[in-house]
């Protein structure tokens, strides 16, 4: 139910989101599978059960420092807002876009 959040208050405030259930993904499939989301530009949310070490490690090298991990919180607003807060740390700066570049 988080993740659903999650993605409703990320999608409102301008993020192309997708939420995951990564107890359906296999995870020797999860890298390819994230992977190809991100480089669409989505912030991709995954949603799991208990994650396997595996797949932990395949997030850790892909993402670096922009994995974040709410694997123990709680459902609420509050939590929601830290979700958004850390996605804003994502955002490109448009404006330092070359002249003459049209978004």
């Amino acid at each position: 139910m988080l993740a659903q959040w999650a993605e409703r208050a990320l999608f409102d405030k301008g993020f192309e989101t997708v939420a995951l259930d990564g107890d359906a993904i296999p995870p020797s499939s999860l890298g390819a599978i994230v992977s190809r989301l991100w480089s669409a530009g989505l912030v991709v949310l995954l949603a799991v059960g208990k994650m396997h070490t595996e797949a932990r490690r395949t997030l850790e090298t892909l993402a670096g420092d922009f994995l974040f991990d709410f694997a123990n919180a709680q459902e609420g607003t509050q939590r929601t807002g830290e979700i958004v807060s850390c996605a804003e740390l994502l955002r490109v700066d448009r404006s330092a876009r070359p002249p003459g570049k049209a978004e």
